[in-house]
């Protein structure tokens, strides 16, 4: 769930932070200790320098110093590491209870979204089914009205497509993908593959899919299919001429899929920020999209284990690498 995702993360770092100050305070208290231990020493010679309280002192001193330099080293050891599990259990704490209202208030934010895209997209059906209907039903429909209906009918699909998206990032995921049953990586591929190989064709792309062996991982098949053909869409998207290639290879112990393409590029100041919703990079601005299909393939992506990194110069265009973990 993204909630506990990004919260976990805060809590991290907050945690991190009050153990960092707490072992600042450690080794300021046992510096101190020490510092204190060495002046009772240099009090304690000075008057053993004393000539006439040296006899008296010597012995009784000799025994004593000896023990008590034992005995003071093992304390403080014992004390810094009695303290240091306290401070780390307390920031532990602390760093939950500091950010339980941020979770509250970004669930409640999430729980908004999904039920107002889920009251969305009933009426959005709605008017989709509606114009269909006209359109069949009337033949004689004046050709302003009959363009009017197909742009209300764009624009409807646009925003169901939308609401969709926005369920799939705010949506939390109740199945554990390890659980589930394996299934060919090469199989997801080639179908996302397939399914915009016209797409490609119509701007007349060199599309190519390239598989070195037989690959499978557990999870959702669906979802990752999804993952391949988000990349690949926009891929195509942003390639006015060239190619866009998608190889699918073994590294080690995962999976990976390179998506390469020769199109538009993303300028550096925009790589960092291209999974973040609604984001788009400043090539893009003027083209179509919601800038929801990034953050939903990396979403997903994750939820299985695996990342996607992307590397990319303007006009030159990009490579996206999709890594999935192995079944084993």
């Amino acid at each position: 769930m993204i909630v506990m995702n990004e919260f976990s993360k805060a809590r991290l770092i907050l945690f991190g932070w009050y153990v960092i100050i707490s072992l600042f305070l450690l080794i300021a208290f046992t510096f101190v200790a020490l510092k204190a231990e060495r002046q009772s020493f240099s009090q304690i010679e000075r008057m053993l320098s004393n000539r006439i309280q040296r006899p008296v002192l010597s012995e009784v001193l000799e025994r004593r110093l000896f023990k008590f330099s034992s005995d003071f080293r093992e304390r403080l050891l014992y004390f810094d590491l009695i303290l240091f599990l306290v401070a780390t259990a307390a920031s532990w704490f602390l760093s939950g209870k500091t950010l339980k209202p941020i979770e509250e208030m970004v669930k409640k934010q999430e729980e908004f979204s999904a039920d107002a895209s889920h009251e969305l997209r009933t009426p959005l059906a709605s008017i989709i089914m509606e114009i269909e209907a006209l359109k069949r039903t009337q033949k004689k429909i004046p050709n302003k009205i009959n363009e009017s209906l197909d742009n209300i009918r764009q624009e409807s699909l646009r925003m169901k497509n939308l609401v969709n998206n926005l369920l799939i990032l705010v949506h939390a995921r109740t199945t554990d993908a390890s659980s589930l049953e394996p299934f060919s990586i090469n199989e997801a591929a080639k179908e996302a593959f397939k399914s915009l190989e016209k797409l490609a064709a119509d701007k007349r792309l060199k599309f190519t899919f390239k598989e070195d062996t037989k690959l499978y991982m557990k999870g959702d098949k669906e979802a990752i299919k999804r993952v391949f053909i988000i990349l690949l869409d926009n891929a195509i998207k942003f390639t006015p001429a060239g190619s866009v290639k998608m190889r699918l290879y073994k590294e080690r112990k995962w999976a990976k899929v390179d998506i390469a393409d020769t199109g538009l590029g993303i300028p550096d100041k925009d790589i960092t920020h291209i999974f973040e919703r609604f984001f788009r990079a400043h090539t893009r601005t003027n083209r179509e999209g919601s800038g929801l299909g990034l953050a939903i393939a990396k979403k997903i992506a994750e939820e299985h284990k695996g990342g996607i990194i992307v590397k990319s110069r303007l006009d030159e265009g990009s490579v996206f690498t999709i890594t999935l973990p192995l079944a084993s």
